[in-house]
């Protein structure tokens, strides 16, 4: 099944897309029937996943004229929420399963965020109980799919016994912390058959911690983040090179989505259980409400949501109050640190007190960063508290030896030296003259010391 590149699976995810996607047939016929439907009134009701019909048609053309996917044979599916086929080839009998992504399901989006805080989720469920009513009877080598149909195929690679050989998802979520608990040696057995490919803006598929062996951000033409989550972008040839994204278009995720994704995955520490789950569920509905598909209406979703509870619980109490005093002690801590360290003078430190505060420097600004992106748990913080305060304390005394220091500058050795009794006024002058040399190398020295020290603080 290696004989699948990406394009050709990036084909089938979009393809599931299509209604009728799930029909059991030959896909060279099956083809043929979806392309008369697109020339109907209410063809809107074929397509979701922001598909548009002259999409559609491409997507049913590029499948047409590859010589591999329009010999492959639909066999088996599930079509609901969980919206999956399995389609074989007839020549080696070996299966490939690709799924559809949310479709403009609200309660797929639901399904999404309880991700965040369950093992398995309703539709991974589902899914699982599907794949293994199926799996002994075709040869499944290859899963793929898009957004949640990413997700699913991730989850499946893991979670169920198998021979799957490859997983590729396009723009697929991440796992919450309980699935990457229960799942830790599978998720270390699985980890190298699973690629994950996105553009480099789309900000679904950090949501949540990634399990995926391989990593690719493609460079796509969207600089809108809501749209770069649509499959479709990351179709045009020009991304490709022997039917695999080019080395030339692989990127790094974007800034932007980089921040929103470390906002969203580090809330789980700053959060109680119950605070966390009240969070994921109102933002599951109203990702729900956004994202639905033109056969939901949102009038009737935004009733249904509060009705629910959608406001269920006060964001400001599902963070830990006692937490919070925590975090603004360590703050507090922080500064009282760099206040010290903003009162020594680097000219008078020795090499050995010049390494420890550029080493608490450099440690400490790495923990605030991380404190700033919640990526230290709360219970966590008291311990490093504690250790900034002990570093106060070090830094405190760096900072009396200095000024110690100071009051016992270059010339008073040099009236120590002029009042030995052996020293003649000839040697007196040389010594003089070497001391000015001497102080000449000190002052430079300590004017490059004093900027290094003043750049790194």
């Amino acid at each position: 099944m290696a004989k699948f590149n990406e394009k050709e699976l990036l084909l089938l995810s979009n393809f599931m897309y299509i209604s009728g996607s799930t029909d059991k047939a030959p896909l060279n016929k099956l083809l043929n029937v979806l392309e008369s439907k697109l020339e109907t009134d209410n063809v809107k009701n074929y397509l979701s996943g922001g598909i548009d019909v002259k999409e559609a048609k491409s997507i049913i053309s590029e499948i047409k004229q590859n010589d591999k996917l329009i010999n492959l044979e639909s066999v088996e599916s599930i079509d609901g929420d969980v919206r999956a086929t399995c389609f074989i080839d007839p020549s080696d009998r070996e299966a490939v399963l690709a799924f559809r992504g949310t479709g403009g399901i609200p309660e797929a989006w639901r399904d999404n965020l309880r991700g965040a805080y369950l093992k398995d989720t309703d539709m991974q469920k589902e899914t699982k109980s599907f794949f293994e009513g199926i799996k002994d009877d075709y040869n499944i080598k290859v899963i793929t799919g898009h957004s949640k149909g990413g997700n699913l195929s991730q989850y499946i690679t893991v979670a169920c016994d198998n021979e799957i050989e490859r997983c590729v998802s396009f723009d697929g979520q991440g796992f919450g912390q309980k699935f990457h608990e229960a799942y830790k040696d599978k998720i270390e057995i699985a980890k190298d058959k699973i690629t994950s490919i996105s553009s480099f803006r789309d900000p679904v598929n950090g949501l949540l911690k990634p399990i995926a062996g391989e990593t690719k951000y493609i460079k796509t033409e969207s600089l809108s983040i809501p749209n770069s989550h649509k499959s479709t972008l990351l179709m045009p040839d020009k991304l490709f090179e022997k039917g695999n994204f080019s080395d030339k278009v692989i990127t790094q995720k974007s800034n932007i989505v980089k921040f929103i994704n470390d906002r969203v995955n580090n809330l789980e520490n700053h959060m109680s259980p119950e605070g966390y789950k009240n969070f994921s569920d109102n933002l599951g509905n109203i990702a729900g409400i956004v994202m639905a598909g033109s056969n939901y209406k949102k009038s009737e979703l935004m009733k249904e949501a509060f009705t629910k509870g959608l406001t269920k619980g006060n964001l400001k109490d599902d963070f830990k109050s006692k937490d919070l005093k925590v975090i603004e002690n360590f703050k507090t801590e922080y500064k009282n640190l760099k206040e010290e360290i903003n009162k020594i003078e680097p000219s008078y430190l020795n090499d050995k007190q010049y390494k420890e505060v550029d080493s608490f420097i450099d440690k400490i600004d790495k923990q605030y960063t991380m404190v700033e992106l919640g990526q230290i748990k709360n219970s966590d913080l008291p311990k490093i508290t504690e250790n900034l305060k002990n570093t106060c304390s070090k830094v405190r005394e760096i900072n009396n030896k200095t000024e110690l220091q100071k009051r016992t500058p270059l010339d008073k050795k040099v009236k120590q030296l002029k009042s030995e009794k052996d020293i003649d006024i000839d040697i007196d002058i040389d010594i003089d003259k070497n001391l000015n040399k001497v102080k000449d190398i000190k002052k430079e020295k300590d004017n490059i010391k004093k900027q290094d020290f003043i750049d790194k603080a």
